[in-house]
Order: structure tokens, then sequence, then C-alpha cells
């Protein structure tokens, strides 16, 4: 029985690991298509600086390459055959156990254990682990597309064929139903993660009261990230961006998202500290009397004392102040290229 699920497990695992490259590939293919595509970076809910779309990508397809290499590491540990007998000592296969052990490993492509495991199950509950922390990041993905293609965002949206229902009632509608189910699935695959540990804390030489709640937990929590991460794959593989709506939302809030390249540039001749203190009080301003940063920057005597002659508009535009996003999308499809 122990054996056996391992093999199944085996399985799992190699169904799953194509998904999480199948996944890789298609966020390095985004991530290369909008290396230099700007929208807003987003930071306690909120715009922070301009970005690009392609490093969103870059970002998560790393995070998925960590995943890849905990899915590889624990093959070794978990693809073991259980063969200690009733109670853990070999005593029924006679004198030659050990050959018998290492023939039917061979057999079934498994290795062998160095001791019984009937009461130890820290290698399906590293599995399980593993899949927790996949799907957590397939919930991640989920609710990053939840969130962009909200129509008072609009920047990326999920898929839809022309015969599907978007509603049942509102025709308008594009519900991210995928999304929806792995937001779903992982969150109840997280929620087994708990339960999993406590079957660690097993008694004796064998105690089914923990292994029969991992004959539930393993197939049913396989079961739930492979139909969440096959809808990731659907959902990414025809993702909806409009980059449009993303260079738009930049300028939503009329120049504030670059509040610190104009601090930045304003420390030079006047210092940090006191940059700091004038672009607040001037984004207070913008804010408080609703009127464009731009304008209320053009008209403070103290940036016109300390920049003179200088242009605000290359400072005011988001294109300019992506920084290194480009060569950070480049740098992180060419390390997971070589790992």
């Amino acid at each position: 029985m122990d054996t056996g699920f391992v093999l199944r497990a085996r399985a799992g695992l190699d169904v799953v690991q194509r998904q999480v490259d199948d996944l890789v590939r298609i966020l390095r293919r985004l991530a290369l298509r909008h290396r230099a595509t700007p929208m807003p970076a987003r930071t306690h809910g909120q715009q922070a600086l301009p970005t690009t779309f392609g490093l969103r990508c870059a970002v998560w397809q790393s995070e998925l390459q960590r995943h890849r290499a905990r899915l590889a590491q624990l093959r070794e540990r978990l693809l073991v055959t259980s063969m200690g007998g009733a109670a853990g000592t070999m005593a029924g296969y006679g004198p030659q156990a050990f050959a018998l052990e290492r023939a039917v490993a061979d057999e079934l492509g498994l290795g062998v254990a160095d001791t019984p495991w009937h009461a130890t199950s820290d290698r399906f509950v590293e599995c399980l682990m593993v899949l927790g922390l996949v799907a957590a990041s397939a919930e991640k993905l989920a609710r990053e597309v939840y969130f962009l293609g909200r129509t008072e965002v609009g920047e990326a949206y999920e898929p839809q064929r022309a015969t599907q229902v978007g509603s049942s009632t509102m025709p308008h509608k594009r519900n991210p139903i995928r999304c929806e189910a792995v937001i779903a699935a992982a969150g109840t695959l997280r929620a087994q993660v708990p339960l999993a540990l406590q079957t660690m804390v097993a008694q004796d030489d064998r105690d089914m009261g923990v292994g029969m709640t991992l004959w539930k937990l393993l197939p049913e929590c396989f079961i739930l990230i492979g139909g969440a991460l096959e809808r990731l794959i659907e959902v990414f593989g025809d993702l909806g961006v409009n980059p449009d709506r993303m260079r738009s939302n930049l300028d939503i809030t009329g120049g504030l998202v670059l509040s610190e390249a104009v601090m930045l540039r304003l420390a030079e001749p006047l210092g940090r500290e006191q940059a700091h203190h004038l672009v607040m009080r001037i984004v207070r301003d913008s804010l408080e009397q609703n009127r464009p940063f731009a304008e209320v920057l053009r008209a403070d005597p103290q940036v016109a004392a300390a920049l003179p002659g200088t242009s605000l508009a290359g400072l005011l535009d988001p294109v300019s102040y992506v920084g290194h996003a480009a060569a950070l999308v480049d740098r992180a499809l060419l390390t997971s290229e070589s790992t």
C-alpha cells in the first residue's frame, strides 16, 4: 500500500512538473514580449512608480522556477519503497531481505529508504507542503489577473471564447471564472497543509490514524493543484493585455507617480531632506487644490530657482522612469535558463 502510494505520487508529480514547466514557458514569452511595456507598479494597493508588465511576468516566472527546483529536490526523498514488513524489521523476508528490497526498488524505478517509514510521514508531508507553495503562487497569479481585469483598471484580462457566457443575466460581463476556480482550488489545498503536518505526529511503529488521513489528503491535493495549474495555463496562454490602458493609468495621478524622480532631481541642488519636504508639500497642494502635479511644480518658486531652465516634461514622463526594468527581465530569464 505504501509503495503503491509512492508510485501514484510519482505520477502526480510528473503531471504537476509538466504543468509548471508549461506555465513558466508562457510567462517567459510574456516577459519578453512586454519587457518594455510601461504600467503602474503598485504598493500598498496604490500606484507607486512606473514599471513594465514584462518585469511583473519575469518575477512570476522566477517564483515558479524555484518551485520547479523544490519539486525536483523532493523526488529523491519521496520516491522510495516501503519494505519494512509488519513492524519495520523485515523479519518475514529471511536472509535475502536487503537483496529483495533492492530488486523491488529497481523493478519499480524507486530508491531504497535507509529505515522503515511506517510511522514517519515527513516525505509525503514535504510533498504536500511544496504543493501548498505552488498553490499559493497559483492563487497569487489568479488574483493578479482578477485585479488587472477590473473595469476600473482594465490592464489585463482572462480570455473569453466567443461562445462563452460571461454572465447569466448581464451580457456585458467578462467574469474571470478560471481565475476564480484557481483561487478556490488553491485556498482549499493550502488549508490541508496544517492537517498534513499533524500526520507527522504518529505513534509507535505504525499508526493508521495518520496513515488514513494521508490516503485522503494526497490524492485530493494533487487533483486540486492539477486543476488550478491547468486553468492558469489557459488564462496566461491567451491572456488579454492592454498596453494602452496601462499607459493611460500611469497618467491618472497627473504626474504624482513621478514624485520620486522629481525629488531625486531636486536633491542635487537642495539636498535630500529639503527636496523631500518640498515635493511632499507640492504633492499635498496638488491633491488638496485638485490641480495637476506638473502645474503646481511649475508654479512653485523654489522649484524654479532650484531647476532653472530644466524641462519638467522629461521628469514627468513615466516611460523615462522605469529604471532597469528591461535589463532585469533579461537577467531573470538568463538566470532561469541556466538553472
